[in-house]
């Protein structure tokens, strides 16, 4: 390796962090004194609050501006004058060394902030720190981003390649000397028939989509439809009590189920 590659490496990192600490805005070079973030629940801030040290030229009335132009309001900044409560204008009796402490607010908005001590005379000094959201509110807010992204994805595109749903479908069940059964089967992924009637629970029909549920006393065991591709029906049944045929069955047609306990022949139209 030559010799020369190390010393390059640092002299632009060097120049890298000249750069990064001081700012031009407007023409004009500021110090960078720092970041801050306010405190968040548990989490503690961070440099909330910072000091100014700088020597006055001018005798009289200082003021802290932005890089607007406009004082410092009270609304966003706290400010203590050599550790006593001021506002953003005070006065200096004498040239000596003054120490401006500034308390950030919540209502500090997130990015470069800058400020400046204005006189009668020239621009005594100018400083900017960055402010940045507390990092709990960060993750809380990548987290709450990555669970809706997730959630449209889930909901948008993959409940339905997990758990089809039926499309446009009704099934009418013929049974001998009994009421027909119907059985509107349109946007569910799964419909169970027995002769006691259950009820889903919110959390599976939000999270897989719904199932329908329906009573008749001709179904002494349960059986249960799915759709399947190509518009067709799969039906799972205990085969020691029923025969379906054909199963699948179509979602247009006719098919039938046999009840071998009771011998009762169903049709499903």
């Amino acid at each position: 390796m030559k010799k020369w590659i190390i010393p390059s490496i640092c002299v632009v990192c060097a120049i890298y962090l000249l750069v990064n600490f001081f700012s031009s805005h407007k023409g004009v070079t500021y110090v960078s004194i720092g970041k801050t973030y306010n405190k968040f629940l548990f989490f503690p801030a961070k440099s909330a609050h910072f000091t100014i040290t700088f020597k006055s030229s001018y005798t009289g009335g200082l003021t802290l501006i932005d890089d607007k132009g406009s004082a410092l309001p009270a609304s966003k900044y706290t400010i203590m004058v050599d550790g006593k409560n001021s506002g953003p204008s005070f006065s200096v009796k004498n040239k000596r060394l003054v120490k401006v402490a500034i308390r950030c607010t919540k209502a500090v908005s997130p990015g470069k902030q800058y400020v400046q001590v204005r006189g009668g005379g020239p621009l005594v000094t100018h400083v900017y720190f960055r402010h940045h959201l507390n990092p709990l509110i960060v993750w809380i807010s990548w987290i709450v981003t990555l669970l809706a992204v997730i959630s449209l994805l889930w909901f948008l595109i993959l409940r339905r390649m997990f758990y089809p749903q039926f499309r446009s479908c009704m099934k009418t069940f013929v049974i001998p000397n009994q009421a027909p059964l119907i059985v509107k089967m349109t946007g569910a992924r799964m419909v169970v028939i027995s002769s006691e009637y259950k009820k889903q629970g919110f959390w599976d029909a939000l999270i897989k989509g719904p199932v329908i549920y329906k009573s008749h006393p001709a179904f002494t065991s349960s059986i249960t439809m799915r759709p399947m591709k190509g518009r067709r029906i799969i039906v799972k049944v205990d085969n020691s009590i029923y025969r379906v045929s054909p199963n699948p069955m179509p979602s247009i047609g006719t098919a039938a189920i046999d009840n071998i306990l009771t011998n009762t022949h169903i049709t499903i139209n």
